[in-house]
Parts: C-alpha cells; structure tokens; sequence
C-alpha cells in the first residue's frame, strides 16, 4: 500500500512538471509574435561582403552602406523591395520557425545570375529593441550562401 501511495505522489509530480514545462505563453517562435515585429520599413545599414575567397576560412568583412536598400513588410503580406530595381512588389510569407520569409515577385528578377520570381531569405532579429535585422541572402538553389544585410527599422 505504502508503495502505491508513493509512485501516486512521483506520477502526479511528474505529470505537473510536464504540464508546467509546456506553457508557451512566452515563446518567441509564435506566429503573430514574430509577423508583428517584422512589419514595417526596413533600410539597409551595412553589408557583409566577400574580402577573400581564396583563404581559408573565407574572409568577410562587415561594411557601412550610404542610401541603401529598402524592405517593407505590410500587413497583407505584400512587400516592397528596392534591391532588385524595376521588380520590386509580390507577396511574402512568414515563417517564424526556421527564421525565413518567402518572397514571390510580381515579375521575374536577376539573383546570383539565375531568374527567378521566387526567392527565401533567412533572417536574425534583435528582441530587445526590436530595431534591426540581419537579412542572409541566398541563391534559390542553397548551394551557396551569399552576403548578409544589417537593416535597421525606420518606421
């Protein structure tokens, strides 16, 4: 008797423990989370750019950027992006867990020498002030990674 009476009292504080341990009220992976801070215009501030291919490992530097770029998120899933000139609007999606967004261009555009209307960048986002990103440029085909972007929140 004494023994079931224990593993009743280890069963019910293990299953309190698993019931505690799954609130996400906090998580930061959540959806609206996430598509609220995204939102806005965002402008390009510095660029990670190619120093040397031919060390090892590859050199990269960070670099201030004059009049750069533009991205804006909109609430409708429609964005607006200077990088690619005369095609700059289509539609994105959001993915919060893998830190992506999905970009389907209205019309085609040139990146890394391949067209395409789609393309995915990947992305780091600074919680506390929630004023800056870190876009990673890729080529659609993820053989090679690219040069990343620092973009800072303008309104």
């Amino acid at each position: 008797m004494r023994s079931t009476t224990s593993l009743s009292i280890v069963f019910s504080m293990f299953f309190s423990l698993i019931l505690f341990s799954c609130n996400n009220e906090n998580d930061f992976t959540d959806q609206s989370h996430f598509s609220e801070k995204i939102l806005g215009k965002w402008v390009q501030i510095q660029s990670f750019d190619l120093v040397d291919a031919t060390t090892n490992p590859t050199a990269w530097s960070w670099n201030d950027v004059e009049a750069g770029f533009t991205l804006e998120l909109l609430k409708d899933n429609s964005f607006i992006y200077s990088v690619y000139g005369t095609c700059s609007t289509g539609s994105y999606r959001f993915n919060p867990t893998l830190q992506k967004i999905d970009f389907e261009f209205d019309c085609p555009i040139e990146i890394f020498g391949e067209m395409s209307q789609t393309l995915t960048e990947y992305f780091d986002m600074n919680f506390i002030q929630n004023q800056r990103i870190i876009l990673e440029h890729a080529s659609n085909s993820q053989t090679q990674k690219q040069a990343m972007s620092l973009m800072e929140k303008v309104r």
